[in-house]
């Protein structure tokens, strides 16, 4: 990466300047297969993301049942009802994020994308499809460390893939502001 000092030395007033969000050690890696480290590590983070709005929820209910405890006799929901939301929830925020875009929020931090082995997006279906693979059968991400193309059971079961993927497919933004270029 240039220092801006090599920056304004090459810069030409007037011309267009291309900024690329995606780093230049990713450049190698971008479009391959991910391995199980950074799968795990987005999943822990989605894992995560869904705990704290389950416990958040939960803990709003408790307080529902508190304040209406006097008028009416609310249900408890703790232990196996608590972790059946969790797995629901979970199910339903994967599929709404790898139907819509290919990313959950640990796969947007950990720059990964969810596809099809042609690149494709997966749609509702089989994201549905995929999303209650792996909450059903979280250790078949185990997989991925023995294959040779880095595919968890789900992916060889479905067709899918998990690949590098840091920057959107963007067009390249000009920034001339309206000056013309002097090539």
């Amino acid at each position: 990466m240039p220092s801006f000092s090599q920056f304004r030395q090459t810069f030409v007033p007037g011309a267009q300047v291309h900024f690329s969000a995606l780093p230049e050690r990713a450049h190698s890696i971008q479009g391959l297969s991910a391995g199980f480290t950074s799968r795990a590590i987005a999943v822990m983070l989605d894992i995560g993301l869904v705990a704290v709005l389950v416990m958040g929820a939960w803990g709003g209910w408790e307080a529902l049942r508190y304040i209406l405890g006097v008028f009416y006799d609310l249900p408890e929901a703790t232990g196996l009802p608590l972790l059946v939301i969790g797995y629901f929830t979970m199910w339903i925020y994967w599929t709404w994020s790898w139907s819509t875009g290919g990313r959950s929020l640990g796969n947007i931090l950990m720059g990964l994308r969810v596809q099809t082995n042609r690149g494709g997006s997966l749609g509702l279906g089989l994201a549905a499809l995929r999303s209650l693979f792996s909450v059903v059968f979280a250790l078949g991400l185990v997989w991925s460390i023995f294959s040779r193309k880095n595919r968890s059971i789900q992916d060889i079961v479905l067709g899918t893939e998990v690949v590098f993927d840091w920057a959107p497919l963007l067009p390249k933004v000009d920034m001339t502001f309206g000056m013309e270029s002097k090539e």
